[in-house]
């Protein structure tokens, strides 16, 4: 979900991985293409197709954004072959590293299940762009056990809690593996609970089953 931009300027920017746009209609608000390539490109399409780096990634209750690395490493692919970076910019291998590992502290993985479903909430990079995300939530039939083979889960959802106006309000969407959404309504912003109960209610009303003790 594309959202409204902040007028606001950041206190500071990575180049060439974040800009200011100098042209066209978003001319003065902030790109910062990786943190979108994550969260609405490399994330669905690993969920969708059972990327197994990612389905190791959320087989534990409770994980860190190190085992999200892989991710970050294929978005930054995304990025560079999309030429989603900044105009004339040339590739640095230390500071490819050092960006994406500046990411991976603000990262952080949960999962709980419920009825036939686990769902694992990831706690994302604090939203500095409107359509950056607050929350994303992965959803896997406990059933689908199926091999990593280029076809395409029937049965996964996956959900965003997206920034609006970056004070107030968030989209709640949902995508699917053709990268299309549908914008299920705006929220005041969530705590991570919050935003955990609202994905449940999409689903038929069951126990939910937390961190086993």
């Amino acid at each position: 979900m594309f959202a409204s931009e902040s007028s606001s300027q950041p206190e500071s920017i990575t180049e060439p991985y974040e800009w200011i746009r100098d042209t066209g209609p978003l001319a003065g608000s902030l790109a910062r293409p990786l943190v979108y390539a994550f969260e609405h490109i490399t994330l669905p399409d690993a969920l969708f197709t059972r990327h197994p780096e990612l389905i190791s990634a959320l087989i534990p209750y409770e994980q860190s954004g190190m085992a999200f690395l892989h991710m970050w490493s294929k978005s930054f692919g995304v990025c560079q072959s999309h030429g989603m970076f900044k105009p004339g910019s040339a590739s640095h291998t230390r500071s490819e590293i050092a960006y994406i590992r500046s990411m991976l502290g603000s990262v952080s993985c949960r999962k709980v299940i419920y009825g036939e479903f686990a769902i694992s909430v990831l706690l994302t990079p604090q939203p500095r762009v409107g359509g950056e995300t607050y929350y994303v939530a992965l959803c896997r039939r406990l059933d689908d056990n199926a091999a990593y083979d280029g076809t395409l889960s029937p049965s996964s959802r996956y959900f965003t809690f997206e920034a609006f106006d970056l004070k107030e309000h968030a989209y709640l969407c949902e995508w699917d593996h053709a990268r299309t959404h549908s914008n299920m309504g705006m929220f005041p912003i969530l705590s991570e609970q919050e935003f955990l109960e609202l994905v449940c209610s999409r689903f038929p009303s069951c126990n939910m089953t937390k961190k086993p003790p």
